[in-house]
């Protein structure tokens, strides 16, 4: 594992942490842009992890003013006998070409305790508090604090930085530090993780610092109490948590406890828009509100691919059936969805306070009934699924202003004006060679399709699929990548 810079990792994003969302350790994102690295910009050791069995050899990362900082092990590789203990080192390096600021040979350090704020530098050595100079690594004090436990399982405490404010959260106490001297400001009561590995819950926002399950705010200077918010069975029986902390945004409080948000109309890709696996529980959507863990394989406006102008959402869905945990395709039967959606046709949680019924859209497939939180649950649309996160998800309460099945898998989709062009390879499963459509084997195929009603106008065969989202249109001309390293170009005779 080496300490890898890239271009966007540190033009885009001003300051950043390796698990939150600054390098204070506040994870309260700030940053409206962010983008996919471009190239690598330099490496430097350690190119390996010690062990996969002990404490990971690079446990905390922070960026801030073109530096990054990092803790770092550098005990010999592969070996876990205790009695060859650990070399660890708080490492600051320009950001920019990697070059070695300082380093300072450090006691065991908390993971993910390492934090920037202004010209200092912050973590947890188990016993205390310790602050550095940014520029040169030198001490400027120490606090003593009994820390919670850390390792290879996770951290019981955190860490966070509000400006002159130093804010640590263990299972016994929430303790405050001025950042300037060290002294204890105030404290208040501890906190755990909400999951198995997760470190407790320790924000800044709105002014306010907010700590582990209790959903009260305190005055970050003086521990006053300011405000409490009710959240009723906030973590739910059977909820799973990731094993990394809690994450949320100033302007975007979350909708449910499942972590969909109201973010405002936007195309959302839950796995990236470069990712081209279709995994079942991943899709695009281009709604008002981001879906969280929530399912949407029922939902309008979404699935593997889209495409949209100010009136409709033109889209293709691969998983139209489910099991009891997840949606469900099988290759060579039904084909691929087709369809149409109004712009305004947002998704809805069956459930939600306020929310319409569903209107049935899908062909159902006959899962066995199941008892899941109270609830009997079956592939149906109209499930209760308000907070449940092996609910149907996500549904609609108006039909599509069309839908048809296509017999191929669409991986290639453009709208150009009143024609809806997609192509991908056919929707077959040759027992001689089931992976033949899937590899290429089998050619693909073009559609031109009325964007008004999904008849289809037109179709082309071709001796290799598209490149995935590999198609657009311009000059009255249609553009196809292809897998086998051609350009077509299509017009009218």
């Amino acid at each position: 594992m080496g300490i890898v810079s890239t271009v966007a990792f540190f033009v885009c994003v001003g300051v950043l942490g390796g698990a939150e969302a600054a390098a204070s350790g506040n994870a309260v994102a700030q940053d409206t842009l962010v983008g996919p690295p471009r190239h690598m910009q330099w490496v430097a050791k350690p190119l390996y992890c010690r062990s996969h069995e002990i404490d990971t050899s690079v446990c905390a990362l922070v960026s801030a003013g073109g530096r990054i900082f990092y803790i770092l092990d550098e005990g010999l590789t592969g070996i876990t006998d205790e009695r060859l203990t650990a070399m660890w080192s708080l490492v600051a390096r320009d950001a920019f070409n990697g070059v070695l600021l300082w380093k300072k040979p450090a006691e065991r350090i908390l993971p993910l305790s390492l934090a920037v704020e202004g010209d200092r530098v912050f973590f947890h050595n188990y016993k205390e508090i310790v602050c550095l100079n940014l520029k040169t690594g030198a001490e400027l004090w120490r606090a003593p604090n009994e820390g919670g436990k850390g390792g290879i399982m996770g951290t019981a405490a955190t860490l966070v930085v509000n400006k002159e404010v130093v804010l640590f959260l263990g299972p016994k106490k929430l303790e405050a530090f001025s950042a300037e001297t060290g002294k204890t400001l105030w404290t208040g009561p501890g906190g755990k993780g909400p999951g198995v590995a997760n470190p407790p819950d320790l924000f800044v926002a709105d002014g306010l610092v907010w700590s582990g399950a209790r959903r009260v705010g305190y005055d970050p200077l003086t521990g006053q109490l300011k405000r409490t918010i009710e959240v009723h069975n906030l973590i739910s029986p059977g909820h799973h948590f990731r094993c990394y902390r809690n994450l949320t945004v100033q302007e975007t409080p979350y909708i449910t406890k499942l972590g969909d948000k109201s973010v405002g109309l936007h195309l959302f890709a839950t796995a990236g828009f470069l990712d081209d696996s279709w995994w079942n529980r991943t899709f695009w959507m281009y709604s008002r509100r981001w879906p969280g863990y929530y399912i949407a394989n029922q939902a309008p406006k979404s699935g593997q691919l889209l495409v949209f102008d100010d009136s409709t959402t033109y889209a293709v869905k691969c998983y139209t059936k489910r099991n009891i945990h997840s949606p469900m395709f099988f290759p060579g039967t039904t084909g691929y969805m087709l369809f149409a959606d109004a712009a305004d046709n947002e998704p809805i949680l069956f459930g939600q306070p306020g929310a319409p019924r569903p209107v049935k859209w899908l062909p159902e497939v006959k899962v066995p009934p199941y008892d899941y939180r109270g609830h009997r649950f079956t592939d149906r649309h109209d499930n209760f699924t308000y907070e449940l996160d092996k609910g149907t998800g996500f549904t609609r309460a108006r039909p599509p202003k069309w839908a048809q099945w296509a017999p191929m898998r669409v991986r290639a989709m453009v709208l150009a004006d009143e024609t809806l062009f997609v192509a991908g390879p056919p929707d077959v499963l040759d027992p001689d060679d089931p992976m033949a459509a899937f590899e290429g084997r089998k050619g693909a195929l073009l559609w031109a399709v009325s964007a008004a009603d999904g008849k289809k106008l037109a179709e082309y065969k071709l001796d290799s699929p598209p490149v995935f989202d590999g198609m657009i249109a311009a000059n009255r001309r249609l553009y196809l990548s292809t897998r086998d390293g051609n350009v077509l170009c299509f017009s009218r005779p």
